[in-house]
């Protein structure tokens, strides 16, 4: 055997080796795929709830985004990894095996959602066969991974572009290509300004259909055991376009289901509050799902009386759950007057959802459910307040009016009143009203899968809501959470990836202290980093303007954490005068005296990595 042929066997021989060692959970045996043949730290059950619907250009001409529901156990497994890896592995263990991946597979058919279907015994091993080749198609998704919330969402049937020149598109030897999974008439390929070919699909002329399932790979660290893998059923189908039935949340959405109505034992401004149970019916679960892939928000709303009175709103727990919701009774006091015990309080309940305008993005609409049976409490004392109540106060008729809907996140403005001014944002910007130096929120930690924030609390605040999203015009926050601490971490995320997020802060009245500037930060696994921190021109970081008009230029830059990774810049370095009476500062850093006195100026970078400049006037 000749030198050639000797490097050129080498070569191959390297090149499996490496395949190998990137594909730690292929199997190298055939893989088991039934279900019961394993005990699973948790249920395998399909996703029981999908939707399906068109981001309309957001992310590609094709790209819909299809949302999924998980069932509690999983989710508290992968809540468990992040929160208590060792718990996590003695879990597993309890099963005879030590590591464990759990992904999603998505298949997707055009207009014959019974035979056109795009599964293949390939699936089963993750798209390759015996000899490594790929063997599926650009748009069979078999490897995402999943989330750990109740519901989840990814985006598929994604961008081909410059068709002429893709094998994704054209095929190979292994696989067909996305031309020959399509069928004739059910797409089109016009080129866009650059004159590069795509695909386009007419979904008021076809109907696209998508279901998914989990696959699920164990191993075995004993150097002898290969790896094996279990698959769930594929979910219910969800659809989209010419066939797919119409969802209508005004409609669709039923009333609260509630129950077990009493006092908690614990007071809000000195008054008594209550708890209500409430379920997360199967209805909820689909509409969550479908509130989600239509990227919208619901939240719970509550009402009281005392009997047969005027109904009054109640700014009590909003965010959607399975158990109990607290009721601050104090909403109910009323001027000079002590609600006796013994006298029937009544309570009802009704679901708010919004969605973004399907015609106009920039506006929301809202959709209000019936409400619950009525509750009765009879069981406490309501102290009369002693004083007025403002102008119209809580006092509403039997059908209470949305609250107006405000233009900034300035102070004052209600917890509802924020929710749908954050969601209904239209891009990444800083909105309206943040600032930087109310909450100094900035990145905490970052994981592969998970990203932690934190800030400061600024007095007289009482709670935070946490909103995100992934970054990028197309994707609007979602309300994730209402906290008391000054930390939050969000899981199940995709690695690699950029997410943005703003924080509000509220008082015990549930009003709005202030909003965070928006931070842009990227989990780890991918080509991207985040920065560690902000330098500027200042010695030692300080400042001193002789008088009144003297100016200094900050010159901020933001030191990224990696020299092998990329940032990608979503927002440059920032300035922010801690006190404009004394000195302000420009977009570009230029620091000007206004007056005799000591201030700061904060230059902070796009995740809330920042530096404290002290500015001081002499006169």
């Amino acid at each position: 055997m000749g030198k050639k042929a000797i490097k050129i066997i080498a070569k191959k021989l390297l090149a499996f080796l490496l395949i190998m060692a990137l594909m730690p959970q292929f199997p190298l045996q055939s893989i088991e795929v039934s279900a019961n043949t394993q005990q699973l730290p948790f249920s395998l059950v399909a996703p029981k709830y999908t939707a399906l619907t068109s981001l309309n250009g957001g992310d590609s001409p094709t790209t819909m985004n299809f949302s999924y529901s998980m069932e509690n156990d999983m989710c508290s497994l992968f809540d468990l990894k992040e929160k208590d890896d060792d718990a996590y592995k003695a879990k597993l263990q309890e099963c005879d095996f030590d590591e464990m991946w759990v992904n999603l597979q998505v298949d997707w058919a055009i207009d014959d959602s019974v035979n056109g279907w795009h599964y293949t015994e390939y699936w089963d091993t993750e798209g390759y066969d015996s000899e490594f080749n790929k063997r599926t198609g650009p748009w069979d998704v078999l490897g995402a991974d999943i989330g750990t919330k109740t519901v989840n969402n990814i985006w598929i049937m994604r961008d081909i572009y410059d068709l002429e020149n893709n094998s994704e598109w054209n095929g190979d030897s292994y696989f067909a290509g996305l031309k020959n999974q399509l069928a004739s008439g059910q797409y089109t390929t016009p080129k866009d300004e650059y004159d590069q070919s795509y695909v386009a699909i007419d979904y008021n002329n076809h109907t696209i259909y998508a279901r998914a399932r989990y696959m699920v790979t164990m191993r075995k660290n004993d150097g002898e055991t290969d790896d094996w893998s279990v698959f769930s059923d594929w979910s219910p189908v969800a659809a989209y376009g010419k066939d797919a039935p119409i969802w209508n949340p005004s409609t669709d959405i039923n009333a609260p289901a509630v129950s077990e109505l009493r006092l908690s034992g614990k007071t809000f401004n000195g008054v008594a509050t209550a708890y209500v149970k409430q379920e997360i019916t199967d209805n909820l679960k689909q509409q969550l799902v479908n509130i989600d892939v239509n990227d919208g928000y619901i939240f719970f709303e509550m009402e009281g009386r005392v009997k047969d009175g005027q109904w009054k709103s109640i700014a009590g727990e909003r965010d959607i759950k399975n158990g109990d919701m607290e009721i601050p009774l104090s909403y109910l006091q009323e001027q000079n007057r002590t609600i006796e015990k013994g006298t029937p309080i009544e309570f009802r309940f009704r679901y708010c959802c919004s969605i973004h305008n399907a015609t106009n993005h920039e506006e929301t609409d809202y959709y209000y459910t019936a409400y619950s049976n009525i509750l009765t409490l009879n069981n406490v004392e309501i102290k009369a307040s002693g004083k007025e109540e403002s102008a119209g106060g809580n006092q509403n008729t039997s059908v209470v009016k949305p609250e107006p809907a405000i233009t900034s996140l300035t102070s004052g403005a209600s917890d509802n009143q924020v929710s749908k001014y954050i969601i209904a944002l239209k891009d990444d910007k800083d909105p309206k009203g943040t600032t930087f130096g109310f909450l100094f929120a900035k990145q905490k930690k970052v994981k592969n899968n998970s990203i932690t924030i934190k800030w400061k609390k600024p007095k007289n605040a009482s709670r935070f809501v946490v909103y995100g999203a992934k970054c990028g015009k197309a994707n609007r926050y979602q309300r994730i959470k209402s906290v008391t601490g000054t930390s939050f971490t969000q899981s199940g995320l995709n690695k690699g990836t950029y997410y943005k997020y703003l924080v509000a802060a509220f008082d015990k009245n549930d009003k709005l202290l202030g909003v965070s500037n928006t931070l842009h930060i990227a989990t780890k696994g991918g080509k991207v980093c985040n920065y560690k921190k902000v330098t500027t021109a200042a010695k030692k970081n300080k400042v001193v303007l002789k008088k009144k008009g003297k100016t200094f230029k900050l010159k901020g830059k933001a030191v990224k954490e990696s020299k092998k990774l990329k940032v990608k810049v979503h927002r440059g370095v920032r300035y922010e005068s801690s006190n404009k009476k004394i000195a302000t500062v420009d977009k570009s850093g230029k620091v000007k005296a206004v007056k005799k006195g000591t201030c700061y100026v904060y230059v902070y970078a796009q995740n809330g990595a920042y530096q404290k400049v002290k500015i001081t006037v002499k006169k």
